[in-house]
Order: structure tokens, then C-alpha cells, then sequence
């Protein structure tokens, strides 16, 4: 284990790879053995805890740690004081690296246990359920009893949201940005595109590809790159951000073609192609209502008495406003007290990750949820409404 105190927070953090006690049984048949997790703790110990969940991207290093050489993903939100969403002062925070992600617990990349080689393309289908499982049974084996929350955007919202109904007798309150309860067959065909590119590289090689980074299937990720990033961002962001003036010579590019270039190029040779496909499919099959007989049947686990917050914003695109809406509506008739409210960006699917986005709206939300429930959220949002009014 790591540990140490990091010197931007001043708040203790530790980290571990550490091995599940129990095999772990698959939402939709099968198992996983000799299960490996790795995991990040931020904060205090002894305060509350909350488990926060990453999304695809993302490691279990929310914020900066120096020591460890790590750059955290959600600087602006995870630190200590008032103004951030997660306080350190007041929460202990617990970050699991989600199962299938290339980036330290169990996934493609890891020993078959079979052979003596790698999972690769041989990987079972997952979804976010088998991925709430691996955080739930990582957080009881460190003997966790009691939660204070669980919350996770995008991926890690499906994540947070799948462990609330799992482990409902762990938590009682769930946050869920810019995500979903049911990938809609839209966003499967903006994810089916973006796999369809990388299966059709040459050297893709039906996921056999080679090990070294510059053998893998770098044309189709990069292609799915620059595809991603504009499912990730929105139209009004290109429209703002970028000129509109067409280059003179036509050997020269538009600065929006230049912009995915840059993004295509920064993800080349990061991130393995056979756990991007698992990931990309594993979202597509997120679905809280599986297994039961109605969503409402399965919100229900977390109903009576438990607090549900979603927060999605008005240019995603991949996963848009509507489902969290009508998800919250359906949590609610199944007896929890939900708040769902759209947050305004132009930075589309993304903006949850945007550093400067987080003081716009959600540190408040994340802040007051965590310390008064949905009325904390409810009561924030009416005093914003009463600042605008008043031309503040």
C-alpha cells in the first residue's frame, strides 16, 4: 500500500491494489475469480464516507497527488473547504479503478489465470451492474458498513446508481451527473460507430493485436477519438469556440479538424483498445431495470427514506437531460425522494469534467446534497433562481 499525506491538501490519501476475497458473479451469467481492485482513499478516515465512482476515462486519482506522480481528474470538485463539492474536511472519500478499465484493476490488460496469457478479447461481457458489484464487494472487504453516499458521473453515475439499488443497505443517499438509467438505442449508435472504427483497423486483428503500442489499432482509436469528442462536446461549444473562416489553401485544415486531431493524438497509444470496446459495450447494457419485473420495481430497492439527486446538462447529447428527467419521475412514484434539476453549459456531455464548470452549479448542488439531502440541492437551486432575479 501507498500512502502518505498530499501536500496541495493537506489531507492523508492511500492507495492499494488488493485482491476481492470472493469470486465475482456476473449480472448476466458467469463469474470472474481471483478478482484484483485497485483503489485510492482521500481524507480522513474516521469522517463520513463517500464512495465516488469514475467514470470511462478516469482513474481511482481524483485529485492531484503529487507523490505518486498521479494527475487527478476532478481537482475542481474533490478538495478541502466550503467551496468544493466534495469536502475533505468533512468526507472520506473512496475511489475504485472500475472493473475492465485499463487502469489497475481487473481487465483485458490483466493474466488470464488460464494461460499464460493476457484476458485480451476473451474478456466476459460486463455491465455497470458487475461494476457497482466490484466496488461493493471492494468496500466490504475493507470493512466499510456504512456509506454517506455514492456518486459518479457519466459511467460513474450508472456505477453509483446500480450500487444504490445493489447495496441499498449500505447507503442512503446517490448521486448520479450526466448520466443514465437506460442507454437509449440512440446513444448505442453513436458508441456502435465509434467501434465499428477500431475493429475495422487493420491491426485490430480481432483484438489480437500486438502488445507493443505502436502495433495496436491506433488509425480506428484515433478515428473513434475524434468521434467521441464531438458525441462529448456540443454544437454550441464548436460554434463559440472555434473560427468559422474556411482555411485558404486546401492542403490546410478547418481549427475544429485541427482540435480532434489534437484530442485523437493525446488518446493514441493510452488507452487498450479491447478495454475501450468492453467499456463502450458495457454502457450500452446499462439498465437498472434488468432482472425485474418494471423500473419501478427495481428503483424501489432504494426508495423509502433514501435520496436520489440527478444532474444532467442541456447540451449532452449522449446521454441528455430527458432520461435523467423521466428517470427521476419513476424514482420518485417508487418512493424515494429524487431531485432532478438541468444544469446549463455549453461544454455538452463533458462538462461534469470541466475544472471551471464545477463552480458554476455543481459544487453548490454536490455540496448541499451531501449535508441536507435533496432539500439541501432543492433549497440551493431556489436561492440561484432568487440571485438571477435579482440581477445578481
Amino acid at each position: 500500500m501507498l500512502r502518505g499525506v498530499c501536500s496541495k491538501l493537506a489531507q492523508p490519501w492511500s492507495s492499494a491494489t488488493v485482491k476481492l476475497s470472493k469470486p465475482l458473479e456476473l449480472q448476466r451469467g458467469g463469474a470472474l475469480s481471483d478478482v484484483t481492485v485497485k483503489y485510492a482513499t482521500f481524507g480522513k478516515p474516521d469522517l463520513p464516507t463517500v464512495l465516488l465512482c469514475p467514470s470511462m476515462s478516469n482513474t481511482c486519482f481524483p485529485v492531484d497527488i503529487e507523490e505518486a506522480q498521479q494527475k487527478g481528474w476532478w481537482n475542481g470538485v474533490v478538495g478541502t473547504g466550503d467551496n468544493f463539492g466534495i469536502d475533505l474536511d468533512k468526507y472520506h472519500v473512496i475511489v475504485v479503478s472500475p472493473l475492465g478499465s485499463p487502469h489497475g484493476s481487473l481487465c483485458p490488460l490483466s493474466p488470464s489465470g488460464v494461460d499464460d496469457a493476457v484476458w485480451g478479447p476473451r474478456f466476459p461481457s460486463i455491465t455497470p451492474a458487475d461494476m457497482a458489484d466490484l466496488n461493493g464487494a471492494l468496500v466490504q472487504d475493507l470493512g466499510v458498513q456504512q456509506l454517506h453516499a455514492v456518486i459518479g458521473g457519466s459511467m460513474g453515475g450508472m456505477q453509483s446508481m446500480q450500487f444504490a439499488i445493489r447495496f441499498s443497505h449500505m447507503v442512503d443517499r446517490c448521486a448520479a451527473i450526466a448520466s443514465t438509467g437506460w442507454t437509449s438505442p440512440a446513444t448505442v449508435a453513436l458508441r456502435a460507430v465509434q467501434r465499428k472504427a477500431i475493429r475495422m483497423d487493420p491491426a485490430f486483428k480481432e483484438g489480437l493485436y500486438d502488445s507493443q503500442k505502436e502495433n495496436w489499432p491506433l488509425d480506428g482509436m484515433a478515428l473513434a477519438r475524434r468521434f467521441g469528442t464531438i458525441c462529448y462536446r456540443s454544437r454550441s461549444e464548436f460554434d463559440a469556440r472555434f473560427s468559422w473562416t474556411a482555411p485558404e489553401q486546401e492542403t490546410d485544415k478547418f481549427e475544429v479538424e485541427s482540435y480532434l486531431d489534437h484530442q485523437a493524438f493525446k488518446f493514441e497509444g493510452v488507452y487498450d483498445p479491447n478495454c475501450y470496446l468492453l467499456l463502450s459495450e458495457a454502457m450500452d447494457r446499462m439498465n437498472l431495470g434488468y432482472g425485474y419485473d418494471s423500473l419501478q420495481q427495481a428503483l424501489a430497492r432504494f426508495g423509502n427514506g433514501k435520496q436520489v439527486m440527478l444532474l444532467p446538462y442541456n447540451t449532452d447529447v449522449l446521454m441528455p437531460p430527458s432520461e435523467s428527467q423521466k428517470l427521476a419521475k419513476v424514482w420518485k412514484q417508487a418512493g424515494a425522494s429524487s431531485y432532478c434539476e438541468v444544469l446549463q453549459s455549453t461544454f455538452g456531455h463533458d462538462a461534469f469534467l470541466v475544472q471551471a464548470e464545477a463552480s458554476r452549479g455543481l459544487n453548490s448542488r454536490l455540496s448541499a446534497f451531501l449535508s441536507e439531502g435533496v432539500d439541501g440541492a432543492q433549497r440551493v437551486y431556489e436561492q440561484t433562481v432568487r440571485d438571477l432575479d435579482g440581477g445578481l
